[in-house]
């Protein structure tokens, strides 16, 4: 009769089979992709011009099965990235892009992934622009007669670092009581830092208040034209005798 106390090679076999298969499907199970944001969440662009102003950051992904970027959204800026499908201990680089106009502006990147611990990661964008030209009305209100010119100067200063061509834009100006005309016949050239001063006519066609909206357009800058705005009052010329 066989002792049964002496394990049979079956026996002791088995768990040198059994825990492999454990690991295994362990490591199945808990493999997964983990996004990770290789750069700072928030940009501060500061004070800056008018214009369009490009950033990048990198997206790693520090897991062990592939990072899928599913989608990146923006309502302000527009962003792209140099591949959806990121590897196990690689990156790429997304870039963005943010037009940026006077006031503060702010935008966010949001970049959507397979990560099931993190499926969103979102990039906020600020800045604060000035206005390129500065605006100052030497006499922006007045009174005149009837049919007889207004004349008001107005003093424009290039605030950015490079020449600005102004163009006058007449196309969409206009007059409530009346006609415009600027002495801008041709573009002027504002360098950095220098002023210019511009006459603004208004001729009054009736009696009672006025307003003139003049544009200007800026030819080197992708942003809405210069508005002039002139307010006036016109009269009937009082009659003398002779």
């Amino acid at each position: 009769m066989e002792d049964s106390s002496v394990p049979t090679n079956h026996t002791v076999r088995l768990p040198f089979i059994v825990l492999p298969m454990m690991l295994f499907w362990i490591g199945v199970l808990c493999a997964q992709p983990a996004v990770s944001l290789v750069g700072p969440e928030s940009i501060e662009l500061g004070q800056v011009q008018w214009g369009t102003y490009r950033r990048e950051v990198s997206i790693a992904n520090t897991g062990n099965r592939p990072l899928v970027i599913v989608a990146i959204t923006s309502r302000e800026a527009t962003a792209r990235i140099d591949r959806d499908t990121i590897a196990p201990g690689d990156t790429a680089v997304l870039r963005m892009s943010l037009d940026v106009e006077p006031g503060r502006l702010w935008a966010v990147v949001a970049v959507e992934t397979n990560d099931p611990q993190c499926r969103f990661v979102n990039i906020r964008i600020t800045a604060r622009a000035f206005e390129p030209v500065l605006v100052e009305w030497l006499e922006s209100r007045g009174s005149s007669y009837v049919n007889e010119a207004m004349q008001r100067p107005v003093r424009l200063t290039n605030k950015t670092t490079e020449p600005l061509t102004l163009v006058p834009d007449l196309n969409d100006s206009y007059c409530t009581n009346g006609s415009f005309a600027l002495d801008l016949r041709a573009p002027i050239t504002i360098y950095p830092n220098e002023e210019t001063i511009v006459m603004a006519e208004c001729v009054p066609s009736r009696v009672g208040p006025g307003h003139c909206i003049l544009y200007l357009a800026v030819r080197e800058l992708p942003i809405p034209p210069i508005r002039l705005d002139i307010y006036y009052r016109a009269d009937e010329r009082p009659f003398h005798r002779p």
